[in-house]
């Protein structure tokens, strides 16, 4: 119904009701006279058989049938009668008129129920049975009116009986008529009430579908469109506001286009504005690109400039201070140092945050271990920290994983930031680091870093100042501390590139905690390898400072340690004596001192009491950069000598060396050191080295650092100088500087593996002042096995000539060196041919094919490798293998074999020689084709 139409809804509204009524009053009228009809004819039956009793009389009681039969003839004069008989008493037939006659035993059995008047209905007639009797039997009139029979007052007076059938057709026929009459009636009442509904329906509809086509022509945009329907009433008012709607819409549709008009001009005008300014702004952008560019450059050349000389100043600094000076010379020359080195830390800070800028600072995906990573940034602060007096503790929770997957380096730079801040700007107290997990899954984890100090804190108005390039709390902090305030600026870059967060929580005065998330992959790892002797082991551990017993009980309970702490140092005697002779006997003392008094015999009577009362070791664990005092602990018996804040690895390796006798051969050579550093093992002094550098006194120093290694040196001060050397000597390594005049180093290194013989390779190191992010590629590329930045610290040039002057061999022995030329040539045609089913013309186009792809793909190899892209790297080598599968070229299909190999079981050192051979064979290939036969077109030659 809710989609009926206006038409639809009239009609319904006007039919419904009338057929309603007409239906209800017609049924109720003709069953009223159906019913009449039916009463008349029981009626008409019982009128006739009181006429018929009396007239009976005589004739029954008499015996006359004559008389009866005529009166049973006569009753058959009524059109209803059918037919009647008469019976006496005994049901005797005495008369009878009509189509069939009563059974005498339906009539004994009537007499003997009743002695009144019954009536019975068969269906197509009615049946009256009316008692005879004697004229002083008296019968109510009308009896038969509200009964089903009339009784005799006296039913001893009782004749005989009469049986009276009335028809029903007379009556049916009556009825059918009623019927009809009705029927014909309802119908034209019908056919009328629908003629005026439809005739209503119209005159309602068709001026609404008029103003509904009206409507539509306005919807549509004919806002000329007018409605006009000559009704009355409402439908008029409505007609009316259409009308007057439409015209309104009209002048507003006129008053819109001539501002759209307008608009459309003012844009036009303004595009035009647009365009010129998007030309302006392309111009912008490219002179914004170009400065980019020589921005880059700049810092480049920048960073060249001022390393080249900077590089000698600290060389030359690190080899005054190993000479005899006395001690204001030695404070000079320290000053001096330490100026150097902030120069050189603001110099790096401001080329990390142009990187970082420039989007091109690239994160490592390599597992390493958290607390190596934590450790190394504390004890590069340590001397900090002790220089000031404070506590430097590193508290890492047991549940953090051992190892995990990311960039360690970067992670080492936040921490160090963070911590150097927090020194720096606390002048007592403590600076606490804590680690621990934030969040976790299957697969990642998160990791949260919250660096604590005491220190002078920061209101609300400072906080807002962090994190900002060049800027810092407080305008006179750059003066009192120092610094460029770049720092906390890329440590917020470094933390988001990691997928975290950054913020600090802190009060004025009331010291500071600067927090850092970091999101990780976990990394399958087993658990520190500690000593198993070492469970069951009693220390007691003395120190003030509680965050920094918490932090040494945490490691040694680890390791299954049994510890009980202290912090009242004349409490220790006691709970020595009170552990002596007992199955918890206490095996060492580890005693934690901040600033050791040097006229205090505290360390000296502790050890010696230890010693012979207790049979305890004892061990120090001292807070200061005074090797004297170090120096005064070793002698006086200490078993242990270590600094604060403690290394895990020195830690336990001390306590195994000290406490199991059968255990002491564990990194015996290691020392016990304030500030413990890898044990370097002595480089060969047969090793000759070739330094080639156009800067004088950087050429100087490099000689002079290697020359007090007893290395064979010999000085080039240019490229050509260079490469006269190598065809005349054999060097075992290379330092070759990149920006010189002339030659510069990258085609010196080409030059040098041109002449290089296939199986030989000599590795080169390229020292350089530049610190860009595609410097490391491009060494590479240009077939350099690393690099080194200057200015040079002696001992990372000590661990790289230690690790090439062997692994050089090393690898040589446990690689299969590259055939000769008279075994294998660079391109061999014949196998070519071979591979291509003797198909000459197929045979040079793979060829082609593959000297055109190989400078694409050693783009691709070389950038996942300087990127630290193990996947990517493993794709692209084996797509190349692949290739080289179906060409000539067995040194490179050799190399490329190999290379897959060693990055498929991820082994680093062979993944460093193997990209030198890669490239070198590549570059060996391309300057082939310019000059081999196969490629009769310099378009089918590939240029370098």
């Amino acid at each position: 119904m809710r989609e009926w139409g206006i038409k639809t809804r009239v009609l319904f509204l006007t039919l419904v009701p009338t057929i309603a009524i007409s239906i209800l009053l017609s049924a109720y009228f003709t069953s009223t006279r159906l019913q009449d009809l039916e009463k008349a004819l029981k009626n008409r039956g019982y009128a006739i058989s009181l006429q018929l009793a009396p007239a009976s009389e005589y004739g029954v009681f008499s015996g006359n049938t004559h008389t009866l039969q005529r009166i049973a003839n006569d009753a058959l004069s009524e059109p209803e009668v059918r037919s009647v008989s008469i019976f006496n008493k005994d049901g005797r037939l005495l008369a009878h008129s009509g189509h069939e006659q009563a059974t005498p035993m339906n009539i004994l059995s009537v007499t003997d129920l009743s002695h009144g008047i019954t009536m019975a209905d068969t269906g197509h007639s009615l049946l009256f049975t009316i008692p005879v009797t004697i004229r002083d039997v008296i019968v109510e009139d009308f009896a038969y009116a509200d009964s089903a029979y009339v009784q005799a007052e006296n039913h001893d007076n009782v004749l005989g009986w009469i049986s009276l059938e009335l028809g029903r057709m007379t009556t049916t026929i009556r009825q059918y008529q009623v019927l009809f009459a009705c029927s014909v009636i309802l119908l034209i009442g019908l056919a009328i009430s629908g003629f005026f509904a439809y005739r209503m329906g119209r005159d309602v509809t068709r001026p609404i579908l008029h103003i509904a086509h009206a409507v539509e022509k306005i919807k549509n945009g004919n806002l000329d469109t007018r409605v006009y329907t000559n009704s009355r009433g409402e439908l008029r008012h409505l007609e009316s506001g259409i009308n007057t709607m439409a015209q309104a819409l009209k002048a507003a549709h006129e008053e819109m286009q001539q501002s759209v008009e307008q608009a459309t001009a003012d844009l036009r005008q303004t595009l035009e504005t647009i365009e010129i300014q998007n030309i302006e702004l392309q111009m912008a952008r490219k002179e914004a690109e170009t400065a980019s560019r020589i921005k880059s450059e700049f810092l480049a050349n920048m960073s060249h400039e001022i390393r080249t000389p900077l590089n000698g100043v600290i060389g030359f600094i690190n080899l005054l201070i190993k000479t005899k000076l006395d001690n204001r010379q030695n404070d000079h020359v320290h000053t001096i140092q330490k100026s150097a080195l902030n120069l050189l830390s603001i110099i790096n800070d401001i080329l990390d945050f142009s990187k970082i800028e420039a989007g091109k600072l690239k994160l490592e995906h390599i597992p390493f271990n958290v607390r190596e990573c934590v450790e190394d940034a504390i004890t590069l602060m340590a001397p900090n920290a002790h220089e000031k007096g404070l506590e430097l503790i590193p508290i890492i929770y047991q549940d953090v994983p051992e190892k995990i997957i990311g960039d360690h380096l970067r992670i080492k730079q936040i921490l160090t930031n963070l911590l150097n801040n927090a020194i720096k700007f606390t002048t007592e107290g403590e600076v606490i680091l804590r680690v621990m997990i934030d969040s976790e899954d299957s697969q990642n984890i998160t990791l949260m870093f919250r660096i604590s100090d005491t220190g002078i804190g920061l209101s609300a108005e400072e906080q807002k100042l962090l994190f900002r390039p060049f800027s810092q709390a407080d305008a006179t902090t750059t003066r009192q501390f120092g610094g460029t305030g770049l720092g906390l600026a890329i440590s917020k870059r470094l933390v988001e590139q990691m997928q975290g967060e950054i913020n600090v929580e802190s009060l004025p005065n009331e010291g500071a905690t600067f927090w850092f998330t970091i999101k990780a992959q976990r990394n399958e790892s087993i658990e520190f390898p500690f000593n198993p002797q070492l469970e069951g082991t009693h220390v007691l551990l003395y120190d003030k400072h509680e965050k920094t017993r918490l932090s040494l009980n945490h490691i040694l309970s680890a390791w299954g340690v049994r510890v009980t702490e202290v912090d009242d140092r004349d409490k220790i005697e006691e709970l020595l004596n009170q552990f002596h002779n007992t199955a918890n006997k206490i095996h060492m003392a580890l005693i934690g001192v901040n600033q050791p008094d040097p006229q205090s015999n505290f360390i000296e009577n502790l050890i010696k009491i230890s010693r012979d009362n207790y049979d305890c070791k004892v061990g120090v664990l001292a807070n200061t950069t005074d090797q004297n005092i170090y120096d005064d602990i070793h002698n006086s018996g200490a078993a242990i000598c270590l600094a604060k804040p403690v290394r895990r690895q020195c830690l336990h390796d001390a306590l195994v060396t000290t406490l199991i006798e059968k255990n002491k051969i564990i990194a015996s050579q290691r020392g016990n050191a304030p500030s413990p550093e890898p044990y370097i093992s002595p480089v060969r002094t047969d090793i000759h080295i070739l330094a080639v550098d156009d800067h004088p006194s950087n050429l100087k120093l490099v000689a002079a650092l290697l020359e007090n290694m007893g290395l064979n040196v010999k000085c080039a001060k240019n490229g050509k100088a260079a490469l006269e050397y190598f065809k005349n000597h054999t060097f075992d390594l290379i330092l070759m500087d990149i920006q010189m005049p002339g030659m510069d180093g990258i085609e010196v290194t080409k030059n040098i593996r041109k002449m290089e013989k296939p199986g030989q390779h000599t590795p080169i190191f390229a020292l350089t002042a530049h610190a860009l992010a595609t410097e490391k590629e491009t060494v590479l590329f240009a077939g350099m096995d690393g690099y080194l930045t200057k200015p040079i610290d002696e001992k990372t040039l000590q661990q790289v000539l230690m690790q090439w002057s062997q692994k050089n061999l090393t690898i040589k022995n446990e690689i299969q060196a590259l055939p000769t030329e008279s075994q294998d040539p660079v391109i061999d045609w014949e196998k070519s041919l071979k591979l291509a089913g003797n198909q000459p013309q197929l045979a040079k186009d793979m060829l082609v094919s593959l000297v055109k792809e190989l400078p694409i793909a050693q783009e691709a190899i070389n950038h996942a490798y300087s990127g630290n892209d193990m996947l990517e790297l493993r794709n692209e080598v084996h797509r190349l293998h692949g290739v080289c599968c179906y060409c000539g070229v067995p040194l490179l299909r050799k190399t490329v074999a190999a290379f897959e190999k060693a990055v498929a079981y991820n082994d680093k050192q062979a993944i460093q020689f193997h990209i030198v051979e890669f490239n070198k064979e590549v570059n060996r290939i391309l300057d082939l084709s310019k000059t081999h036969p196969i490629f009769e077109t310099e378009e089918e030659a590939v240029l370098v």
